[in-house]
């Protein structure tokens, strides 16, 4: 549950500055609930290109329908497109933007960098959010998002409050998460899922291998370190409801609410909540507690919660150690066993359709209150309902104990009371989203005229009515027509988004007419109004545009071999090795690294031949950019690894590298980070050679890739050494960083864990990558730095590897063959691509 330290309480927020609640929508219900329930704009995707490609998903031909609706009710509707794109999926990425356009999407939200150019460049029109997918969490990497044409950027979950609202002052519209699931990896950087099956989590396809069990081993004794439970990546749930004035008060423009996977019912009432919270934030109590409390929303879905790195919380509190899925709402215990039935003690009200789980020593029992009792008597009646404090008895049909707890894991009591939100059920009756005043006007010797106006709708300026005429109103031949007939008649409205909330009958005396008459003018109205409505994205067209010229491809030579170090030992061995350029750590991964390297970096010494890099890490957040940049020599190349840290730098006279985790997939990524003024660009590790293929030959831009060496597949602003225990989090001198730690997974695979100086842990992959005997396609490939990496090799190991690849990229210069594979090695996703 959520801590009760203090809140940080943010600058005092701008007037009117409520922000936005974007709702997800995984499925039509899902977006019929977020509509009911109150989100200001729901993102949703379609059926390429999204991060939730196992959602139900939208497709192309429905979207206008969404935005229309969504449009008719003053919302906003966002396309995702937040995944990697391929080489060949550039162009087909761009005829979706364009087909959502003029669905009439009101932004896209688009992880690649390329093709957030492209659509800057081509569909200026088109608003851009720059997803949490891009690794944005300092303020330097949100003004060059700004830059690149992103009007807003959803930041890291991993900031704080503070930070928040620091990135704020940039002036750049925010948007954070407010509530769901937590990735334990920071987004855009986990490859676990990829190499471990190929289902990339940066193309939509997490397989949550982060919400299996773990154990923890410590190399030194090379024994199991004990734990609180065994999912060691398994954070809790975000909810931020208690800290919501805080949150708000940090100036972000918008509130995030996962769940794309979700059921209608989750996003229902977790967007129910937050938007009774938000709209309590108007009121003098804004800073009370909510009226939706947090257990209501635990019985929607719930893993525990946790306010996590908002309050500056990174500890053993926001996990879920000891089980991954829906923990459920403690309802009691089993009290006794009588008559063949279990008696529970209820802490908590239930009643009928509940779903219930029984937590015993031999594993879970999960039973429906189909029936029970409140006497263990075979003759007692059956109950509807039994409240707090009572005892009820129901038949189990496994074996249970006295003092187990139960669970209700689904309450059929928010089910009935959410449903109303979506499905069969939604919008029956004058029971629509959209406020009406209706007029009649049913004059003798007039057109009979039915009339609607927005109610309380800025888009609606005074008196401009939607209208539709029929003919001339004449004396009742036989009954005279009522108002209570005229709003019957012109009042079923069943099926459709509107509800009439006022009415304006001018009605004469003694006249009639048929009501099939009231029914085609009611229907020709509201089709009136709409098209006022949307007329806005009804004008929307593609347009041409004039292409950039292209630019040169980069002169391409011989490869070179390069490696990664972490220290001077490194360096030497790596040289020793035949290494023709050294990529340094600026991170220290042990408490006795950094010192004297630095100090000769400081000194000038690193930037003699053959040169020395420094190599970024992925996470630098505001408070350690200054820090990581001291550790530069005036003017030496650097490899970035976020956008901060390309702005930081490429004014400052240091060339830059773009490195891997900066995710370069397709030419338009390369072609923007070539008009940046990169110098040469790491691929991601989850390109193949066909892949590489299409992009390598016309890049503007010279080509790195690693080809050995241990491949990061998550780093994590928890520390995973916390699992074992108690922490003082002085980070720089733990004795834990001293002696490696493994996870193990169930198969017996052994992932390598670092924690780095700021408590950061790095995950490495348990199989090492080896591309080596792949020399020939690599040479041929046109790469011109390939890449050892010796972060967790020894300086023996490093030499070997590094003098390997020489001799192996040598031959394939020469066309004499290669060297043969290595047993327990893998290619990555060289051979086999991604999903």
């Amino acid at each position: 549950m959520i801590t009760s330290k203090p809140v940080y309480q943010g600058a005092p927020a701008a007037a009117g500055a409520k922000p936005e609640l974007l709702a997800p929508a995984g499925s039509h219900d899902a977006f019929l609930a977020a509509l009911s329930a109150g989100a200001d704009a729901i993102y949703l995707g379609v059926e390429d290109f999204n991060a939730r490609r196992n959602a139900d998903n939208f497709s192309l031909e429905t979207l206008a329908e969404l935005c229309d609706l969504a449009h008719l009710a003053n919302r906003r509707v966002y396309l995702t497109l937040n995944t990697m794109i391929r080489p060949d999926e550039l162009e087909r990425a761009l005829e979706v933007a364009w087909r959502a356009w003029e669905a009439g999407a009101d932004a896209l939200i688009v992880q690649d960098l390329g093709l957030l150019a492209r659509v800057a460049r081509e569909m200026p029109r088109f608003e851009l959010h720059a997803s949490t997918q891009m690794n944005l969490h300092n303020a330097a990497s949100v003004r060059l998002a700004a830059e690149m044409g992103a009007s807003r950027v959803t930041l890291a979950r991993e900031l704080s409050l503070e930070e928040l609202s620091e990135i704020a002052q940039a002036g750049v519209p925010l948007e954070v998460f407010a509530h769901g699931a937590l990735c334990v990896c920071y987004s855009g950087q986990c490859l676990l899922s990829s190499l471990v099956g190929r289902r990339s989590a940066n193309r939509g396809l997490c397989a949550q291998a982060c919400r299996l069990p773990y154990q923890l081993i410590d190399t030194s004794t090379g024994k199991r370190v004990k734990t609180p439970g065994e999912h060691l990546l398994s954070p809790a749930d975000l909810a931020t409801l208690d800290i919501l004035p805080a949150l708000a008060a940090t100036g972000v423009a918008a509130l995030k609410i996962e769940g794309r996977m979700k059921s209608a019912s989750y996003v229902a009432a977790v967007t129910r909540a937050y938007r009774q919270a938000l709209d309590a934030l108007d009121t003098p109590a804004a800073g009370a507690c909510p009226s939706t409390p947090l257990d209501t929303l635990a019985e929607s879905f719930s893993r525990g919660f946790t306010t996590a790195y908002l309050e500056g919380e990174r500890g053993n509190s926001i996990m879920s150690y000891e089980r991954p899925n829906n923990q459920g709402v403690l309802v009691g215990r089993v009290g006794s066993l009588e008559r063949g039935r279990v008696a529970i003690d209820l802490t908590k009200r239930v009643v009928r359709g509940d779903v219930l789980e029984f937590r015993t020593s031999r594993g879970r029992v999960v039973v429906t209150l189909d029936e029970f009792w409140g006497a263990a008597a075979g003759d007692a009646p059956a109950l509807e309902a039994a409240d707090e404090g009572t005892r009820l008895y129901l038949r189990v049909p496994e074996p249970v104990g006295a003092g187990d707890r139960v669970f209700r894991v689904r309450s059929a009591a928010l089910l009935n009371d959410v449903e109303s939100s979506f499905g069969s059920t939604v919008f029956q009756g004058n029971n629509g989203l959209i406020a009406l005043d209706a007029r009649v006007v049913a004059r003798q010797g007039e057109p009979l005229t039915i009339g609607f106006c927005l109610r309380d709708d800025e888009r609606s300026e005074k008196g401009a009515w939607a209208t539709a005429r029929g003919a001339v109103v004449e004396a009742a031949r036989t009954k005279a027509v009522t108002a209570d007939d005229i709003r019957e008649h012109v009042g079923r409205i069943g099926g459709t988004p509107f509800t009439i909330r006022s009415w304006d009958i001018q009605l004469d005396e003694g006249v009639g007419m048929g009501f099939a008459a009231l029914h085609r003018l009611r229907a020709e109205a509201l089709e009136a109004l709409s098209a006022q409505v949307l007329k806005p994205w009804r004008k929307r067209v593609s347009t041409p545009h004039e292409a950039l010229p292209a630019l040169a491809p980069a002169r391409k030579g011989s490869p070179r071999i390069a490696a990664i170090v972490r220290d001077e030992a490194g360096i030497r061995a790596a040289l020793q090795g035949g290494a023709e350029a050294i990529y340094l750590h600026t991170l220290h991964f042990e408490a006795t690294e950094g010192g004297g390297v630095d100090r000769g970096v400081a000194a000038g010494r690193a930037t003699t031949e053959p040169s020395i890099i420094r190599l970024l890490p992925a996470i630098t957040h505001d408070a350690q950019l200054a820090a990581l940049k001291k550790r530069l020599a005036d003017g030496q190349t650097a490899v970035a690894n976020n956008l901060g840290e390309v702005e930081l730098l490429r004014g400052a006279g240091h060339a830059l590298e773009a490195g891997p985790s900066l995710g370069v997939s397709n030419a338009a990524t390369l072609e923007t980070l070539a008009r940046l003024g990169l110098a040469q660009a790491w691929l991601s590790p989850e390109l193949s050679s066909q892949d590489i293929t299409r992009i390598a030959p016309t890049s503007p831009l010279p080509l790195a890739l690693t080809v050995f060496g241990r491949q990061e597949v998550m780093v994590t602003e928890h520390c995973l050494l916390m699992a074992q225990g108690p922490c003082d989090q002085r980070c720089a001198v733990c004795a834990r960083r001293k002696a490696p730690r493994l996870l193990e997974d169930r198969k017996g695979y052994r992932l390598p864990v670092r924690t780095d100086e700021f408590g950061r842990s790095h995950l490495f992959n348990a199989v090492p990558l080896d591309l080596v005997p792949a020399m020939p396609e690599l040479v041929s490939l046109g790469i011109s730095t390939l890449v050892v990496d010796g972060t967790l090799l020894t300086t023996k190991e490093l030499k070997a590897e590094v003098a390997r690849a020489a001799h192996a990229r040598d031959l394939a210069l020469k066309g004499a063959g290669t060297l043969p594979r290595r047993e327990g090695y893998t290619t990555g996703h060289f051979f086999r691509g991604v999903w």
